[in-house]
């Protein structure tokens, strides 16, 4: 269907329809066959930049065209912790566990690395992989008084828990 700006002129009509099906093919837009900056010119580019956006497969002159898939953006991935913070004695421990979803979806078998920055505490292990849930579990053991933190990272994204030691 011609652009609504070439609808009353035969010729632009053509001309974008001409353009549209060359962008539905794939043909590059430097194939116009019009000199450049004449109307029909234009209206061949117009043309060529709607087909370009629409998926036309199996298209057969005439068969209706879809605008081509336009999904949304993969969401990112989200590193939730069963707990921020944590307060254990020397020889202590405490479990932290992280949920990585996409999208509000849980990940499976996804591996969850463990870092310490600072010390006074252990973490094993120092990767987890995901569970059905997409959950991984670490314990966090006191080993002398002190405030550092864990580091759960997967896929670029880290949260973060503060481990104090008394």
């Amino acid at each position: 269907m011609p652009g609504k700006l070439y609808s009353n002129d035969a010729r632009l009509a053509k001309a974008f329809s001409e353009g549209q099906d060359a962008g539905v093919a794939g043909a590059l837009i430097t194939t116009n066959p019009h000199t450049a900056g004449t109307p029909e010119a234009d209206a061949w580019d117009a043309g060529w930049n709607a087909g370009d956006t629409l998926d036309c497969t199996g298209y057969a002159g005439g068969a209706a065209c879809s605008v081509a898939d336009e999904s949304e953006p993969t969401p990112p991935v989200l590193i939730t912790l069963n707990k921020t913070s944590t307060s254990i004695a020397v020889a202590g421990a405490d479990t932290i566990t992280a949920t990585v979803t996409q999208g509000g979806v849980a990940q499976v078998g996804k591996s969850v690395t463990a870092t310490k920055v600072g010390s006074g505490f252990n973490v094993t292990p120092s990767a987890g992989t995901t569970n059905a849930s997409g959950q991984a579990s670490f314990t966090v053991t006191g080993v002398s008084a002190n405030v550092a933190e864990l580091h759960l990272s997967y896929g670029g994204v880290t949260a973060v828990c503060k481990v104090t030691v008394t």
